[in-house]
């Protein structure tokens, strides 16, 4: 690995987690149910679905954009730093994903937009080791530090959902 991108990962790593350990606290980690529900908190029906894993096709994160209970998924390749978000249920709905960006909120910070470039595939990209480290901070609780939130304009209209990072059995 190049010892630039090295350096910066490990300064942006330790930075937020600086900044995380601060201002929360160690937060044990929370354990992904595998029981399918029938409604939740952001609320959609669950019925047809399961969100067990909350992992997508793309063996990215699932997000639920509302205001149409659409999915959105990001996937991230911890080496570049590169980020992916994939809408396969607008794409295949017929809908055109305009845009794509995630607003980062880092207590004690100013809030940050990062705007991603669509690709050939319709999905959109980014390669920011900060970003990444911010995302992997984003535990969901309501006492969070670091939040995000993904916006895409789809078919005219915005789209959103909170950003949350899961674990998905590999270390960080």
């Amino acid at each position: 690995m190049n010892r630039f991108l090295f350096s910066a990962r490990c300064v942006a790593l330790c930075t937020f987690a600086g900044l995380s350990i601060l201002t929360t606290g160690c937060q044990p980690s929370g354990s992904v149910s595998s029981k399918p529900t029938t409604a939740d908190s952001h609320g959609h029906d669950h019925a047809g679905h399961d969100h067990s894993s909350d992992h997508g096709p793309n063996g990215g994160h699932l997000v639920d954009l509302a205001p149409s209970n659409s999915h959105g998924e990001w996937a991230h390749d911890d080496e570049t730093g590169k980020i992916t978000l994939f809408f396969t249920d607008s794409l295949k709905a017929g809908q055109k994903v305009e845009s794509a960006r995630i607003d980062l909120n880092v207590a004690g910070q100013e809030p940050k937009s990062y705007e991603f470039k669509g690709t050939e595939k319709g999905s959109f990209e980014l390669e920011s080791l900060e970003l990444l480290t911010a995302l992997e901070l984003c535990s969901g609780e309501p006492d969070s530090k670091v939040t995000a939130k993904l916006v895409a304009k789809i078919d005219g209209k915005e789209e959103s959902a909170p950003v949350v990072h899961h674990d998905h059995g590999h270390s960080h």
